[in-house]
């Protein structure tokens, strides 16, 4: 009887922990950015990037990108506007501001994945190194991204490329098979 009572104890104290533990755990997994500041990042497309993604900096998840709206040409009409004449997308970030200070105006935003296939997100890269840093973002602040590259580009400047080695390889064909010859 006294075993019976035990064994009940430790597996409701252990039953315990692990509802605490799963408890702490989705208390991190669902906690909020804590204070943030709203940035828009201006692109001619977003490529891969979806709304709700993570904003990255050196692997460090420094916010998220809040929603993606499309700018028409007709909205980007002024010579000011950041996707002047065509339009684009507009970005809203949402930013921690504890990393703020490592987020410049004149920092470079770009659409990165993890790995080939991976989930994309929007990396933050400091300024070129020709380029003196400016100061962290703020609230409101409106910047220009590096726009994706289109796949429609890759695919084909890969064929022409691959057109290019292959009338590279019969170019050189005959001297090579004289180096056969007199090897």
């Amino acid at each position: 009887m006294l075993d019976q009572n035990i064994s009940v104890r430790v597996g409701a104290a252990v039953s315990l922990l692990l509802v605490a533990a799963v408890v702490f755990v989705l208390q991190f997994e669902f906690q909020d950015l804590g204070e943030t500041v709203q940035v828009q990042v201006f692109m001619k497309h977003p490529g891969p990037l979806r709304g709700q993604a993570d904003v990255q900096l050196a692997g460090r998840t420094v916010g998220k990108v809040q929603s993606i709206r499309l700018v028409s040409s007709h909205e980007a009409a002024k010579s000011d506007h950041l996707l002047h004449p065509d339009g684009g997308v507009v970005l809203t970030l949402r930013l921690r501001k504890k990393y703020l200070a490592w987020v410049r105006l004149n920092g470079q935003l770009f659409v990165n994945s993890k790995g080939i296939i991976g989930e994309s997100y929007l990396e933050v890269a400091p300024p070129p190194g020709d380029q003196e840093m400016l100061r962290p973002l703020r609230q409101g602040d409106a910047v220009r991204g590096i726009d994706p590259a289109r796949m429609e580009h890759i695919i084909v400047t890969s064929f022409l490329n691959a057109r290019r080695c292959g009338a590279l390889l019969d170019e050189i064909e005959p001297s090579m098979n004289a180096l056969k010859q007199e090897a």
